[in-house]
């Protein structure tokens, strides 16, 4: 896929896990969100926003904010925030507390969607949504699901998948390790220890 796209950052989880907000840990010298930003960057986004959840502040930075408008939609809220406002026909999607997800994993992604649809990871027995590069004219069947109280991504996934929508990639099993995401300080801290070791 040759065509441009945005990129979202989705930081608007609740943290209550970490005890506090898991955007402004810091990560090899920045704070995690900054740390996310700069892969979009590395990998060409044309445009990048950063999805919040509703209620909570956003802070001082060049890339555009968007709020969820359904409360407690978990990752699908953010994701339909994000592709209300993208001009574009594909969006990156990548989690804020993913901090081992490579740029060559988000590359990979970009690589493997077509004209036509997005791409995805698989792993092992189930997708990856948080790292993934989703053709925004879905947001419409997004919408659709949220507003029934249906708010499973991988059941919206799997019907995308089929429907060639989106293109599946399996995770090698070398690879694995960095879809590992930060849930709490103890996960936190042994991250950092892998990382700098």
């Amino acid at each position: 896929m040759k065509n441009p796209f945005s990129a979202l950052l989705l930081a608007g989880g609740l943290s209550s896990r970490m005890g506090s907000d898991k955007a402004f840990l810091s990560y090899q010298g920045n704070p995690l969100w900054l740390h996310q930003l700069e892969k979009f960057k590395v990998i060409g986004a044309e445009k990048i926003f950063i999805s919040r959840g509703s209620g909570q502040s956003d802070w001082e930075c060049d890339e555009t904010f968007v709020w969820d408008r359904f409360e407690q939609a978990g990752p699908m809220g953010g994701i339909l925030a994000g592709m209300e406002v993208a001009q574009n026909k594909w969006m990156m999607v990548l989690a804020v507390d993913l901090p081992m997800i490579s740029v060559s994993v988000l590359q990979n992604l970009v690589a493997a969607a077509s004209e036509d649809g997005g791409a995805v990871y698989w792993n092992k027995s189930y997708f990856e949504p948080l790292v993934a590069l989703y053709p925004t004219i879905l947001k419409k069947e997004i919408q659709d699901s949220l507003e029934k109280g249906d708010r499973s991504i991988q059941r919206l996934l799997r019907k995308w998948v089929e429907e060639k929508k989106m293109i599946s990639i399996e995770i090698p099993s070398e690879c694995i390790v960095q879809y590992t995401n930060v849930n709490s300080v103890q996960e936190f801290t042994e991250i950092t220890k892998t990382t700098q070791s």
